[in-house]
């Protein structure tokens, strides 16, 4: 064990993100030649690396999507008592939409606001009671009601159930009808500003090939805080009055006269992408799994005129090459122990995790080892190169028995496990771990950071993190510096994985999320 921690070296990561954010791999994006140079480098480093194919057609998981490129013509014309609007595709508003037709077109009589679009009984809240939505658009808030609220027993109090997820209020509109939802793009829950939500829905998006077989759902988008406020004067509404009621027990949908005609324009390509898997079989039970992910995608290359002078790719040097390298540095160091844990260990580099966890909702559908059998997902994704730190956030802390195994893991590079400290931005559910976990998969995702701690005896400079996040995260200038960069922390962070994945895998105890936790029945339903 020693010899193999002795090998996750600073260099080594540094050689592989030197080489994946470099501008030949094109930011990564699914299909074309930068996914074709990041597939043949993770293949044939596992390869040299002696840890074999999962599959025996090779490392890649097909998995099929469609690029979608919506036309700046695209728009939302909106018509009111007080007027008329109209909301222009890429500045106003985001338009997506099932399928690959050229044109969707869609005239809806009505708009109703549905508060958060929540259905969850065991909160006794529903938005849709009383309601009528069929054929109607739905104009719904971001998040849950929770942090409106001093009470973590209502939904989670802060932190982001999967009630406020986009996906779970796309579906409860589905179920009801509906024709169109749009969401209300607020910072406050988001975290990050409407103009970078704007530009980045401006590049291509990517869909699973299967979503255009699915009827009945309705047209999705979203709006910024300020034109929703102008959309709802047009019928005499306000805003601020109607949030104020939607997070109160007993609220009511308000059906607004403001009829809308939604014209989605596009183009269409079918896009061929892959995971990549490898596997190390165990000694003693082969037939259970711990899994690695980490998404090698980013966002690719900004269309001509955009990006930052002449500069217009998202290389993407945090987001998520440091992941990508650390689940090699973790294949190598599995590679190297005098002989394999009792369970096989899983390195899966998944597809498209910026275009809505595509790759990963891609596996647990179509599953090379039966996730009933599959014993602990860890996750990695945007490890910061800041430097040694004496903390480690867990996402969703409080979630599972996997936290007990990494906290020891933690301890032993001297740092400690803390909670999210924005967790109603909803980091849980957007990365790669999450399709897992909500199959029922125990799951963890942990990123290195500065201890929470005041007693800590840290001295860390948080500039750096607020810096990333609001200039650098899913820009052009996410980009490696080898001047700048300190890997010490991603070192420590490989380490903390690769202790927590050996302890697991070598282990005869099966974790499980804890009792009353909302995946708990899922797992227990597998056994």
């Amino acid at each position: 064990r020693a010899a193999a921690i002795a090998g996750i070296t600073a260099k080594d990561l540094a050689r592989h993100v030197e080489i994946l954010a470099s501008d030949a791999y094109l930011g990564r994006f699914p299909g074309g030649a930068g996914e074709a140079r990041t597939l043949a480098y993770l293949a044939s480093t596992f390869a040299r690396l002696g840890v074999p194919p999962a599959a025996a057609d090779g490392y890649l998981q097909p998995v099929p999507l469609s690029s979608q490129r919506v036309d700046p013509a695209t728009s939302i014309a909106a018509r009111g008592p007080r007027g008329e609007l109209r909301l222009a595709f890429g500045v106003d508003a985001l338009l997506g939409a099932p399928g690959s037709t050229p044109t969707v077109a869609v005239d809806t009589r009505a708009l109703v606001f549905v508060g958060y679009g929540i259905v969850a009984p065991e909160h006794g809240w529903d938005d849709y009671a009383g309601v009528d939505v069929r054929g109607k658009a739905v104009l719904v808030l971001s998040g849950d009601p929770g942090p409106t609220r001093d009470d973590p027993r209502f939904f989670k109090g802060r932190a982001l159930t999967h009630h406020g997820t986009y996906l779970a209020k796309v579906e409860r509109a589905r179920e009801r009808g509906a024709a169109a939802i749009l969401s209300i793009h607020d910072e406050a829950t988001n975290g990050l500003p409407w103009a970078r939500i704007a530009e980045n829905g401006r590049l291509p998006r990517m869909q699973l090939r299967r979503d255009e077989a699915e009827g009945g759902r309705p047209l999705t988008g979203a709006i910024p805080l300020e034109r929703a406020r102008a959309l709802l004067r047009l019928a005499d509404a306000d805003l601020d009055a109607l949030r104020g009621a939607a997070a109160q027990g007993g609220f009511r949908a308000q059906d607004l006269p403001l009829a809308l005609h939604f014209d989605l324009r596009r183009s269409a390509d079918e896009v061929d992408s892959h995971n990549v898997v490898a596997l190390l079989r165990g000694r003693e039970r082969p037939d259970e799994y711990v899994v690695y992910t980490a998404h090698w995608d980013h966002v690719g290359v900004a269309p001509p005129g955009e990006g930052r002078g002449d500069d217009r790719i998202f290389n993407g040097a945090v987001d998520n090459a440091p992941g990508t390298a650390a689940l090699l540095e973790l294949a190598e160091a599995f590679a190297a122990l005098p002989e394999p844990p009792r369970r096989s260990v899983v390195f899966l580099a998944t597809t498209a995790e910026e275009q809505g966890l595509l790759g990963a909702h891609h596996f647990v559908e179509h599953p090379l080892f039966p996730l009933a059998r599959t014993i602990a997902v860890l996750n990695m994704d945007a490890l910061f190169p800041f430097g040694a730190t004496k903390g480690m956030t867990v996402v969703g802390l409080g979630a599972s028995e996997l936290e007990e195994t990494m906290a020891e893991a933690a301890a032993a590079v001297g740092r400690r496990l803390y909670p999210d400290p924005a967790p109603e931005l909803g980091a849980f559910f957007r990365s790669d771990h999450y399709p897992f976990a909500a199959r029922g998969v125990p799951a963890i995702f942990a990123v290195g950071g500065p201890a929470q701690d005041p007693g800590a005896g840290e001295t860390v400079d948080l500039a750096r993190y607020v810096d990333y996040v609001q200039n650098h995260y899913h820009q052009v200038s996410d980009e490696y510096d080898p001047a700048a960069w300190d890997l010490a922390g991603i070192v420590q962070d490989v380490e903390v994985y690769f202790r927590t994945g050996l302890a697991i895998a070598d282990s005869d105890q099966r974790p499980n999320w804890y009792e009353g936790h909302e995946f708990r029945a899922l797992r227990d339903a597998m056994r």
